[in-house]
């Protein structure tokens, strides 16, 4: 029954993959007749059965050329040849020979397996000899391990006190920096303040004499004064003067304000124009009076200049010497 299903099967399979094969060609010739203008662009109905039929043909062609091919080239026979059956069984009077055979051979390899003792004692006595020493050796190195198990048990907990020391050692080092830098820190604070005061000493002298000066400098010739080339070669000795102690006063202040020698030294030149409560005809006419009048304004717009950075260069050298604030915390302090 088996043998039969199993035929069945193969036959079922041929056919499953014939008729795959005629409905696949079947429907690619009919979508091939709506698309090819040959055939009009047949509608579906009539496409499909024109591609059933021509498939029928190419089957039947194609069938034609196998039984063609099968008649004039016939496939050989797959059944062999029979062969008689041999007889493999004893006759009877080979009965006593094959007993005596099988004795001779049962001793023959009772003879081999006594040999193969004989040779395997020392092999085995060697080995329970290396047994022995290897179960020894294991023996001393399990005390041996047990011994470095235990030194490095002992290692690793001085290992870990040292790490501890170390610990510590980092934390107490890491507070003595800070409190190195905090006292650093105030020691350069409290530096800072002395130079601050000293500097605020050395500007408010300095202011003190400037102010003299700018008085003789402007007063005179605010009352209409008239100067001639000899009482003009003192006002420019004058001038020169404030210039120098402007110089010295920048050198100090310009810790406690913002670009204090650019904001005082650089002149506009459009403040030069305008209207001056000064004259011209004060002036002397061979100094060439042009150029006075140039240093007079000059100095009358440095002097206001001064002034507004004198405020804040003050306030800041307070700050530093009073308050405990750094110059850079004074110079990048808002301007109001």
């Amino acid at each position: 029954m088996s043998q039969w299903f199993a035929r069945a099967t193969r036959h079922l399979d041929r056919i499953t993959i014939w008729i795959s094969a005629a409905v696949g060609v079947a429907g690619g010739l009919s979508w091939l007749a709506t698309k090819l203008s040959v055939f009009g662009s047949l509608p579906w109905p009539e496409a499909t059965f024109l591609g059933i039929g021509a498939t029928l043909v190419i089957g039947l062609a194609v069938a034609g050329v196998g039984a063609l091919r099968r008649a004039y080239r016939p496939l050989p026979s797959s059944l062999p040849p029979e062969r008689p059956e041999l007889d493999y069984r004893p006759a009877a009077d080979d009965d006593t020979e094959l007993r005596r055979e099988m004795a001779a051979l049962r001793t023959e390899i009772d003879n081999l397996l006594m040999a193969v003792d004989e040779r395997l004692g020392p092999i085995k006595e060697a080995h329970e000899k290396l047994d022995g020493l290897v179960h020894t050796a294991i023996n001393l190195e399990g005390e041996r391990f047990d011994k470095v198990e235990k030194a490095h048990g002992l290692l690793d907990a001085k290992v870990s006190r040292m790490v501890d020391d170390y610990q510590r050692m980092l934390a107490f080092k890491a507070d003595a920096e800070g409190e190195l830098k905090s006292l650093k820190a105030q020691t350069d604070r409290a530096r800072e303040s002395f130079a601050a005061l000293q500097n605020r000493e050395a500007m408010h002298k300095l202011a003190v004499r400037m102010e003299e000066c700018a008085k003789e400098l402007y007063d005179p010739l605010r009352r209409g004064e008239v100067y001639n080339d000899a009482r003009w070669q003192t006002w420019e000795r004058t001038f020169a003067g404030w210039e120098a102690m402007l110089s010295a006063w920048v050198q100090n202040a310009r810790w406690y304000a913002y670009d204090v020698e650019r904001r005082i030294n650089d002149v506009d030149h459009s403040k030069f124009g305008g209207a001056w409560s000064v004259a011209d005809d004060q002036f002397p006419a061979n100094y060439p009076r042009s150029l006075a009048v140039h240093h007079f304004k000059k100095f009358r717009i440095m002097h206001t200049q001064w002034e507004e950075v004198r405020k804040e260069a003050e306030s800041g050298v307070d700050l530093v010497a009073y308050v405990g604030m750094s110059p850079t915390e004074v110079r990048r302090r808002p301007r109001t």
